[in-house]
């Protein structure tokens, strides 16, 4: 769904890394954290 909205890159990615720490199973920074932008900004 994070795809198709208009949020920017790093809007994104910490909705992302916010949707997976709200469930139990996901929750650790072992799942979350390590995911990083890279890349020149628009």
């Amino acid at each position: 769904n994070l795809i198709y909205s208009v949020l920017s890159p790093a809007a994104g990615l910490r909705a992302a890394q916010n949707t997976l720490r709200q469930d139990p199973r996901w929750s650790a920074p072992y799942y979350w954290a390590a995911f990083t932008l890279h890349g020149e900004p628009r």
